[in-house]
This record gives C-alpha cells, sequence and structure tokens, in this order.
C-alpha cells in the first residue's frame, strides 16, 4: 500500500503546496494501479516547512504529489522519508489520480526559487526548469 497526499484547492491540485488549506490523503495499491482509500483533511496550521511535513508524516503519507513548492518544503518531506513529485498540473484530483496511476501523468520538477509574499498566482511558471519526467515508476 502507498499512502500519497496531495494539496488541494475547490477540487484540484493546489498549484502552491505551503499555501494549501486542505489535502486529499490517498492509499494506493500500486500494483493493481487503484484507489484503496481517500478522504479530504484540513492541513494543520504551520509557520515552517517542517511542521506541515510532520503532520503528513502523522498520516503515515509516503509521497507528495504537487504542483510548485520551495526548496525548504522538499527538504523538510525529504527528512521525514516522504518522496516528493512536484510539476504536477492543476488538475481535477480524480483525474491526477487517474494519470498518475496510470503513468501518463507528466511534470517538471516543480521547485519555486521566488519570493511569494501575500498573494495569489498561478504556478505555471515554476516547473519549466527541468524536463518533464513520467511520475509513475516503472516496476
Amino acid at each position: 500500500m502507498l499512502t500519497i497526499a496531495i494539496p488541494v484547492e475547490q477540487g484540484h491540485l493546489n498549484a502552491h503546496y505551503g499555501h494549501s488549506k486542505s489535502f486529499e490523503i490517498v492509499q494506493v495499491d500500486p500494483e493493481a494501479r487503484k484507489i484503496v482509500s481517500r478522504q479530504t483533511v484540513a492541513a494543520q496550521k504551520h509557520e515552517q516547512c517542517a511542521a506541515l511535513a510532520i503532520w503528513l508524516k502523522g498520516y503515515q503519507v509516503q509521497c507528495v504529489l504537487c504542483g510548485g513548492l520551495g526548496q525548504g518544503a522538499k527538504s523538510s518531506l525529504q527528512q521525514q522519508g516522504i518522496e516528493v513529485i512536484s510539476g504536477a498540473p492543476s488538475l481535477e484530483i480524480s483525474q491526477l489520480l487517474e494519470s498518475y496511476l496510470s503513468g501518463t501523468l507528466i511534470a517538471g520538477n516543480g521547485l519555486c526559487d521566488h519570493d511569494h509574499g501575500p498573494h495569489q498566482h498561478d504556478h505555471g511558471q515554476c516547473g519549466q526548469k527541468a524536463e518533464p519526467r513520467s511520475l509513475v515508476k516503472e516496476a
């Protein structure tokens, strides 16, 4: 079983991991490529990247599938043993999971290295620093 966390905004992948107010926690059977369970949970309020990573680890999350995130957030997740797959498009969560499980989801690196300040914006440019890659690893 694999537990994946996806930052959610209005039923779609939230373009910025750290600004998400809720996460979809999904258990999948990677061999059968099927969803076993899904739940949406309100994100813990956090001041630092590490707090959110520790909170996700409490849900036994092994992988975060996200759009953009900063290096600090990525490092915090990795320190908790959580794999980070970033640069995914802001698809509806069911579409995103279907693409992920079928091996057709493509994304860049999704690392953000610029100041976001207190504003809303699309992270379409953040994932364009690396060549796109398939998000499903071949067995």
